[in-house]
């Protein structure tokens, strides 16, 4: 039995699993065609359940709490030794244009320390300090609103 490659998904990918729309839609489709096992942080989990909708009483929607659970994209927990190693004033990863913020510092090193093939985001500063550290990385769908970006991604 052959043990399937690990592709990491970031928060911007996780939240969009389970919301509506076109780029939910795109990355649905390829969450169900994909042949890698997708895994993630509790970094990222934790993002994407303070980015979830809330309903009218500011508690979070609780139908998308359970597509959430439901994705069935494995979650990891962050070793102490990688929080360790991870200098408050962390460093640029070589070649990257620019600074990741801690959070984005921590999924890559949480995609690098799995061993992970790919980084899925549709973050562009995350998705090109991948690229700089030896990871394919790509996005799916279109990159949130809040952050535009001219950087291919992957769509239908």
């Amino acid at each position: 039995m052959t043990r399937p490659s690990l592709t990491y998904v970031d928060s911007t990918i996780l939240q969009a699993l389970i919301s509506a729309g076109a780029t939910g839609d795109a990355v649905r489709r390829w969450f169900r065609l994909s042949t890698d096992a997708w895994i993630s942080s509790e970094i990222a989990l934790t993002r994407m359940l303070l980015a979830l909708p809330s309903n009218p009483e500011g508690s979070p929607d609780q139908s998308a709490l359970l597509r959430a659970v439901h994705a069935g994209v494995a979650i990891r927990p962050l070793p102490l030794r990688l929080l360790c190693r991870l200098p408050l004033s962390h460093r640029q990863t070589r070649g990257a244009p620019q600074a990741l913020t801690i959070a984005d510092a921590l999924e890559l090193a949480s995609a690098r320390l799995w061993r992970c093939r790919w980084l899925i985001s549709n973050c562009e500063a995350l998705q090109r300090a991948a690229q700089a550290a030896g990871l394919s990385s790509f996005g799916i769908g279109a990159p949130p609103a809040a952050a535009p970006t001219a950087a291919a991604t992957v769509g239908d």
